[in-house]
């Protein structure tokens, strides 16, 4: 009986190519687009999951406020909070801490004998770190590594780099061209799954002789983890500790100005899908696009899904009298229903073995276009398949039990007699499910959209400051006494170049996270609460060089040696310490770092120091003749040897150090290198989703207008036209279109709002955004109507009144 079914469906199949052939398109292109999207969703998911014990590593932040109005959420703490809890609270198995000195303390690089690197990832660490995460040990012993100062673990492609396949183990290297740091461990190449990501992390003892070292346990620049014993529950540990209040135990005026920081726990599996905050390890991904990827695979099996059941319904006529003859000779209901849920049973099995094939074919494309490797294998990967097999036991359900339901339902004698109606309830359902289709699309379209419009805004929104032809090389680490005269020699060549338009010296640059904070307040309002702000030390030529806009008072000048003691504040710092008139704040004396007095000599106008997914930051800029990072601004065609020019004075002026650099326009994009990423994995499947939907409706109409070939004939013997025709075939469907688009109006609109909640500056949605969608599909629809109402009204009244 079994094989009887099969043949039938094979039969089936055969007969109907055109439907067959769209249902295979579809529920292949699903089917692969569903495997594709729970690979990226499986593996954004497995961040740092594969830590030994990792549901009991938290990262300890905080929540900063004033007078009880929340300021800052911080991924970095001060220094003092992992000694604390390791010394006073049980339930603590280890605690530990790192700091990213780079950018606070200057540029890192490390030597080699004759080799030098930069390095960026560089970090210093507690010993306990190798306690709280499972790294594992290409070489050495990773628990006793940083026990002794002057020990270095690097990971397996800084090894590689240095040493190639020498071992490095016990080898020196010299950092910044002084201390000596042994290599006492190596650690096998970091899983792409980490937020953690580092080329090597120094034993923080090392710096406990250091003059700094004093000050920095009260820096909060501190990303810190800790491992709670398996019996605690975090709830009940996060009350103990809030209860502690250890920030006000350490900083003992914390909370007289109206200040208060609240430490919390963050899962250490929730860091990269759900923690955007200050100072974080890494760009992070997001729950919320991750997510959506997953709404348009759901999307796209749907669609197919109601493509599939549409057709089938459709054809009930067709089926009709096969039921109506299979019942005469005795077939019961229940197989009439195995009939077609075997039918349908065939369809899926065949296109999930072709959506198989094409996922491995088209894997390494799919990977880069993602960002991230993609691993699909038949074995290990339990829960991926499970989901899967969900879905594909879903999908036969879904696209068989209503057509089998609804054809196995026909009366013998009415069909045999020919006078089957197609029944209210299936025509309706059929609209219902067709207007589905049409919502969903007008939605993705929406979407995709409002995604390339909010990309080319802040592509082409002005920063405030001029990014372009602008050359960064990383400042020296290896320098001698006259560091300052140097600084000035390398200037005063590349002046003398015609290539070169300017160059600057500063701290940090547009595009790059501040790494150096801190607090002031005005003199006269010793009781105001002082403002935290970002601090950026920059040369006298910065201001020029980068075009940024005075408001207020002037920029540094060599002309007044008191700006070694002035700062210019940007307009957040002006409007937030109290200032409405900006000519009010000029000669006010702000007190900084340990109560230095400074004067106000500038306001400068806000830009954009990162992407326009953040609020503008209060910003306090100081004179500083050196900094780690130089801004070159060129005026040259020929870029190679004009950076060939520049790598030879930097050698000459700065012997000893690599020659770094990069253009910073590419460097500040890279900040919405997630958001293109996801613009162009979304449109993709929204793409495939609409061509689904289309094909649908191509063979649907198609199926409709063969199914009214003699109420053609007859109308065209009456004299209509082939407008008339087409006015015939698309009345039905431009009302489902119409309903489609009320319905997916409101859709839309909060879909929309929700996502630009992601950005601090964004478009405004306008009304053309909403209205051309739905145009859009309508244009399609009636597109692929026509062919089907031409090739109708061309038809011969003869041969159409012979159709039956």
């Amino acid at each position: 009986m079994i094989q009887n079914y099969f043949k039938i469906a094979l039969r089936n199949l055969k007969k109907h190519k055109l439907f067959s052939l769209i249902n295979f398109f579809g529920l292949t292109i699903g089917m692969a687009a569903g495997i594709i999207i729970l690979l990226h969703v499986s593996f954004e998911l497995s961040y740092d999951d594969f830590h030994e014990g990792s549901t009991d590593i938290y990262r300890i932040t905080m929540n900063e406020s004033r007078h009880g109005v929340a300021t800052a959420g911080r991924a970095k703490v001060y220094g003092f909070i992992a000694e604390d809890l390791q010394e006073n609270f049980p339930e603590v198995m280890a605690a530990g801490r790192i700091i990213n000195l780079s950018g606070i303390m200057g540029n890192f690089t490390m030597g080699y004998q004759d080799k030098q690197f930069a390095l960026d990832r560089a970090y210093y660490g507690d010993p306990s770190l190798f306690q709280i995460f499972s790294f594992k040990s290409k070489a050495g012993d990773l628990q006793q590594s940083l026990a002794a100062p002057f020990s270095v673990v690097v990971s397996e492609s800084f090894a590689r780099k240095f040493f190639g396949d020498e071992s490095p183990l016990g080898k020196t290297l010299i950092q910044n061209g002084g201390d000596a740091y042994q290599i006492t461990a190596i650690i096998e190449a970091l899983p792409e799954n980490s937020h953690l990501q580092f080329e090597c992390i120094f034993s923080l003892s090392s710096l406990a002789e250091e003059r700094i070292w004093q000050y920095m346990p009260g820096w909060a620049d501190w990303l810190t983890y800790i491992r709670l014993t398996p019996d605690t529950e975090p709830e009940i540990f996060l009350e103990k500790m809030t209860q502690a209040d250890i920030v006000a135990n350490h900083l003992n005026n914390a909370s007289a100005n109206g200040r208060s920081s609240r430490l919390d726990l963050q899962p250490l599996g929730d860091i990269h899908l759900y923690s955007q905050l200050e100072g974080e390890a890494s760009v992070n991904g997001n729950a919320t696009l991750t997510f959506s990827l997953l709404i348009i695979a759901f999307f796209i099996l749907l669609i197919a899904w109601i493509n599939y059941i549409n057709l089938a319904t459709a054809r009930s006529m067709e089926r009709a009298r096969e039921v109506g003859i299979r019942k005469v000779v005795g077939a019961q209901r229940q197989g009439l229903i195995m009939q077609f849920v075997l039918e349908s049973l065939l369809l899926n099995v065949i296109a999930s073995a072709l959506a198989i094939l094409l996922v491995r074919d088209q894997l390494p494309f799919f990977a880069q276009l993602l960002g991230h490797p993609l691993e699909f294998s038949f074995y290990g990967q339990h829960l991926l398949w499970g989901i899967l097999g969900l879905f594909f036991i879903a999908g036969v359900v879904l696209s068989s039990i209503y057509p089998a339901w609804v054809l196995s339902a026909h009366q013998p004698i009415t069909v045999l007699k020919g006078s089957l109606s197609h029944g209210r309830q299936t025509f309706s359902s059929r609209k219902a499910l067709i207007i589905f289709q049409f919502a969903a699309s007008i939605v993705l379209i929406t979407m995709t959209a409002a995604i390339y419009q909010q990309i080319n805004f802040m592509r082409s929104k002005s920063l405030g400051v001029n990014i372009d032809q602008t050359l960064i090389v990383a400042g020296p680490a290896v320098v001698g006494d006259d560091y300052v005269s140097d600084v000035s020699g390398f200037r005063n060549d590349l002046a003398m170049q015609s290539a070169i338009k300017s160059t600057t010296v500063s701290t940090n640059i547009p595009g790059r996270e501040s790494t150096w904070g801190g607090r002031i307040r005005l003199r006269n309002a010793e009781s105001a609460t002082p403002l935290g702000a970002d601090f950026m030390g920059i040369d006298y030529n910065f201001i020029n060089a980068y075009e940024m806009r005075m408001l207020e008072g002037r920029a540094f000048s060599e002309e007044f040696p008191s700006d070694e003691n002035a700062i210019i504040l940007n307009e957040s710092a002006t409007r937030q310490l109290g200032f409405t008139d900006y000519t009010a704040a000029i000669g006010e004396v702000a007190l900084g770092w340990r109560n230095r007095e400074f004067e106000i000599i500038g306001i400068m106008a806000d830009h954009h120091q990162l992407s326009l997914h953040e609020a503008m930051q209060p910003t306090v800029y100081f004179l500083r003749k050196t900094g780690s990072f130089y801004s070159i601004k060129l005026q040259s065609n020929n870029i190679a040897s004009t950076i060939e020019m520049i790598q030879a004075r930097y050698d000459a002026h700065f012997p000893g150090n690599p020659f770094e650099f990069y253009f910073l326009d590419s460097y500040f994009d890279r900040q919405y290198r997630a958001d293109y990423r996801f613009g162009q994995v979304f449109s993709l499947f929204s793409g495939l989703a609409i061509l689904i939907a289309c094909l649908g409706l191509f063979a649907f109409s198609a199926f409709t207008a063969s199914r009214r070939t003699r109420e053609v004939g007859i109308r065209k013997v009456l004299g209509a036209s082939s407008t008339g025709i087409f006015q015939l075939l698309s009345k039905d469907f431009l009302r489902i279109i119409l309903i489609a688009a009320l319905f997916a109006l409101p859709a839309t609109l909060w879909l929309v709002n929700a996502w630009l909640e992601n950005y601090a500056f964004r478009i405004n949605p306008g009304f053309l955004l909403f209205t051309l969608p739905p145009l859009l599909v309508l244009m399609v629809a009636l597109f692929t109507i026509s062919i089907q109402a031409v090739k109708s009204a061309l038809i011969n009244p003869v041969e159409a009144l012979r159709h039956e």
